[in-house]
């Protein structure tokens, strides 16, 4: 597929209907915002299992995880306070998956904090998701490159090195496995 093919795409899967609000606590407690948190954990929790499923069987982590992408688009779109429904959806997912109830919370931890930091420095460049301007197209791989995914991947190759799986002799293995997998 071509350049060109894949930016559409993503301008079509990030174009919103509605404008998401500036404020990311507008709609806290609503029915709206509920539905939309529970619609984002079980998109998550999905994402989550294609994740592991993709995983070599002697791997710990994937060179392709979804749910980054999944949550990145939804946080764009609906804004940052739907950060509870990755939270959620990290969480079990992980859980579901084999990990730790620690470990998969650490995770979940690491990657919603990960998202939100790209997030926000997406909306101090005046992000448009449109992605009709160079700039915003450099703006969202420039953040997935540099911001979020080694956040996650450092919290979550910590995470594997605190239960014993990562060590000095598979740290660099697993952390560019996993930036890989968010990117």
């Amino acid at each position: 597929m071509e350049l060109e093919s894949w930016v559409m795409a993503l301008r079509t899967a990030l174009e919103p209907s509605t404008p998401a609000p500036r404020d990311a606590f507008a709609g806290i407690g609503s029915t709206r915002w509920a539905l939309n948190i529970l619609l984002l954990a079980a998109a998550s929790i999905l994402a989550t299992a294609v994740g592991y499923a993709s995983r070599p069987p002697e791997s710990t982590v994937s060179c392709f995880w979804p749910v980054t992408g999944i949550a990145l688009a939804a946080m764009i779109r609906l804004g940052r306070r739907v950060w509870p429904g990755l939270f959620l959806g990290a969480a079990i997912g992980a859980h579901l998956g084999g990990a730790l109830w620690g470990v998969a919370l650490g995770g979940a931890v690491g990657v919603t904090v990960a998202l939100v930091a790209a997030v926000s420095f997406l909306e101090r460049l005046q992000f448009r998701p449109e992605l009709k301007r160079t700039r915003d197209v450099a703006a969202l791989l420039g953040c997935a490159a540099l911001i979020e995914a080694p956040i996650a991947g450092t919290v979550g190759t910590a995470l594997l090195a605190v239960v014993g799986v990562a060590n000095a002799s598979n740290w660099d293995s697993i952390w560019s496995t996993w930036w890989l997998g968010d990117v």
